[in-house]
């Protein structure tokens, strides 16, 4: 009768430190898989966002910078139309500028063979 109990206490144990040892492993397996399930999850996250904003009508800025890519939208910059007259000036102080600085270098023209 005691044989058949130490018997069942070994068979037992046995049966506790196998289920120990596959606890463990399965731990390590674990702890090695899940970053590589959560990033997969980011991933698959991520795709749904892009297609969501795309489908909602929201694209992602052009830049990347600043909150819009929270979802919001930043005012544009757009630039002070200017008025004829001055568009005129700027042009002819341009004009001028420009006649300047040619007459700084020789004319390149004239010593081209044809």
């Amino acid at each position: 009768m005691f044989f058949v109990f130490v018997v069942a206490i070994i068979v037992l144990a046995m049966i506790g430190l196998g289920s120990a040892v596959g606890t463990g492993v399965a731990g390590i397996g674990a702890l090695i898989l899940l970053p590589l399930l959560l990033l997969k999850l980011m991933f698959i996250v991520m795709v749904f966002g892009f297609f969501g904003r795309r489908f909602a009508g929201r694209r992602p800025p052009s830049d990347w910078g600043g909150p819009s890519w929270r979802g919001w939208s930043r005012p544009s910059r757009q630039e002070p139309s200017q008025s004829r007259e001055e568009r005129f000036e700027e042009w002819h102080r341009m004009a001028h500028a420009h006649e300047e600085v040619d007459s700084w270098v020789p004319d390149l023209d004239a010593d081209k063979p044809e």
